[in-house]
């Protein structure tokens, strides 16, 4: 008897153990949805208007991109997850790049956008790696999470807020 019981709780609690997996990986899989999504979107606005160097930077920091996840907690359909980002940060060198440029900007330049680009280039190079943390929040639709905190995801994955 005393095995018995021993047996269908150690079944009860491997099960739990399997659905709290599974749901932490589909949590998971929402923010890496994001991220692809975001990165794809960014890129292709940068290539759709012929800023070439400018979505080479972008794709460049989100292949180098490095997420690591923390504590996730599950609740229902909402969930908090702690996310660790290590990157170049977009939004500093693309400003970084256009001040630069628009301080050696004279007369006799040709081709600002050539300008802008090869600087922002320039300042991709010499830029290094930073770790951003941020908690975000997701809720489940249909089976699928969603991140609700844009801004805290914008700012997580190129250094924007």
């Amino acid at each position: 008897m005393k095995k018995l019981l021993v047996l269908i709780i150690s079944a009860i609690l491997t099960i739990g153990l399997f659905v709290s997996c599974g749901e932490r990986s589909k949590v998971i899989e929402g923010v890496e949805t994001k991220f692809e999504d975001y990165s794809n979107d960014l890129i292709s606005s940068y290539s759709d208007k012929d800023y070439k160097i400018t979505a080479d930077i972008c794709k460049n920091i989100f292949e180098n991109t490095k997420i690591e996840y923390g504590n996730i907690d599950i609740k229902d359909n909402t969930a908090i997850i702690e996310v660790e980002v290590t990157n170049k940060n977009f939004y500093r060198i693309i400003q970084r790049g256009g001040n630069i440029a628009i301080n050696n900007v004279t007369h006799q330049t040709y081709d600002g956008l050539a300008l802008l680009e090869e600087t922002q280039w320039k300042v991709y190079n010499e830029e290094e790696p930073e770790t951003r943390t941020a908690t975000l929040e997701l809720i489940k639709y249909k089976d699928k999470w969603y991140i609700e905190n844009i801004e805290d995801f914008t700012y997580l994955f190129s250094g924007y807020y």
